[in-house]
């Protein structure tokens, strides 16, 4: 029986992967590409068409700013063209640093978005509860990464907003099988990122691009101190929660980035605000999907179902997912190279829910929880288990709220045909097993 504190008073839900205009998260290398097709898929096309987003950064792929500073750089080669009107589609972090640094220098700019809100894949939503006030969640991007560099955090901390830190060092790691979990994540780090190196040293021809479940295959036949059960779970942690793609598709060389979330912090209120300010005074056209983009001598025209725009120049930040649908033709079509960048790109599958409750049931931590579930094995190797991360904000927001991030199987059997109420019934159990014998009392 769940007790009624147990049960949640409030959630959120996104539905990143059934979303048209996201089809999955963030960009992944897959097996067979390499940072060099995202430099490729980023170079201008017949002097008049930029493709840019955080699957264009080489060094700052699938996060934020990543994407921010790509929309820059766009602005910026439209600029030194000489281009004076400039459309930009897509309002995301990508769209919206570009629209921001054309305006500011005087360039005549408009941005179409085909969601009814701008964010893109950030995506800072209201989470209900009976009685209070509605309060910011986010669904989508949720970490201003590596703060002390990351080129957006001056706006924030210009903005007065309040920025949160995360230790992700030393998270309070549970399973639902209540199985131990030994994880020594500073020593398997180690050996992870020793053993990625070490396919760096060898030749760059594709038959040296194993995947990710073949390189933890090899590891988990060699794994002595560790058990295969640890660095399975580890992989869960550290590879597959980060990606949320099948590890026999995603880059072993290219796609596994370990020692990520160092720096981190999110922003109390949420990235919308940011947002706003970027595209105060711009012209955003929302509920405005392209269907095609015409780039021939002298002008690009962008057509959708409520009419068209012509322009100097366009910069194109929509998700590469929605590339290689097909969503949006391209005449003439996207040069060889741009299609072959696209075709080793791919989106994760992760899934959010924002949770609220009457009060704090789960254990107190320094905020940072990791839940495994099952792992997966195939011919090649481990291909990731159900496995999730939850940030509990409760502390900060003054109420007992937590956010669970879910990647693997999980994300199909609770989300697939099911209501926002299920999803977070469903993410309540999971949190409920893994806590159930753990004490609630501060560490």
């Amino acid at each position: 029986m769940v007790a009624l504190h147990d049960a949640p008073t409030g959630w959120a839900v996104s539905r990143w992967t059934d979303n048209p205009y996201s089809r999955g998260g963030w960009s992944l290398v897959a097996v067979g590409g390499s940072d060099e097709h995202r430099r490729r898929l980023g170079e201008p096309v017949d002097g008049r068409l930029i493709l840019v987003g955080e699957a264009t950064h080489a060094t700052q792929a699938g996060m934020t700013h990543g994407a921010f500073d790509e929309g820059r750089r766009a602005a910026a080669w439209c600029m030194a063209a000489g281009h004076r009107r400039v459309l930009v589609v897509g309002a995301g972090a990508a769209g919206l640093g570009a629209a921001r640094a054309l305006a500011d220098a005087g360039v005549a700019v408009e941005v179409v978005e085909a969601r009814d809100r701008i964010g893109g894949r950030i995506h800072t939503t209201e989470l209900h509860r009976p009685g209070r006030a509605p309060m910011a969640v986010e669904l989508g991007a949720n970490w201003l990464q590596q703060a002390g560099h990351n080129t957006l955090a001056p706006i924030a901390q210009a903005l007065n907003l309040t920025l949160v830190d995360t230790d992700f060092s030393s998270p309070l790691d549970l399973a639902v099988d209540h199985l131990p979990l030994p994880l020594d994540a500073h020593t398997l780090g180690s050996e992870l990122r020793h053993r990625i190196a070490a396919l760096g040293t060898q030749d760059d021809s594709a038959t040296n691009d194993p995947s990710a479940a073949e390189l933890a295959a090899v590891w988990m036949k060699d794994a002595t101190p560790n058990q295969p059960s640890e660095i399975a779970r580890f992989i869960d942690a550290e590879v597959f929660l980060d990606a949320g793609l099948e590890l026999d598709q995603l880059s072993a060389r290219y796609g596994v980035e370990p020692g990520v979330g160092v720096g981190d912090r999110w922003i109390r209120g949420g990235y919308r605000q940011v947002l706003d300010h970027l595209a105060d005074g711009i012209d955003v056209h929302l509920q405005w999907p392209v269907d095609r983009v015409e780039h021939h001598a002298g002008q690009v025209r962008v057509l959708g179902p409520h009419g068209s725009f012509e322009a100097d120049a366009a910069i194109v930040t929509v998700p590469v997912a929605v590339l290689n649908a097909g969503v949006i033709e391209f005449d003439p079509p996207l040069p060889a190279s741009h299609r072959d960048a696209l075709a080793v790109l791919r989106p994760g599958s992760v899934e959010k829910v924002a949770l609220a409750f009457t009060e704090r049931w789960w254990p107190r931590s320094n905020g940072y929880l990791r839940i495994f579930g099952t792992n997966r094995f195939g011919s090649d190797g481990c291909l990731g288990g159900d496995v999730s991360e939850w940030l509990d904000i409760t502390d900060t927001v003054g109420e007992p709220v937590i956010v669970g991030l879910f990647a693997g199987p999980w994300t199909d059997l609770m989300w697939r045909d099911r209501t926002d109420a299920d999803v977070a019934q469903a993410a309540t159990a999971v949190l409920r097993s893994a806590t159930a014998h753990v004490s609630t009392a501060p560490p």
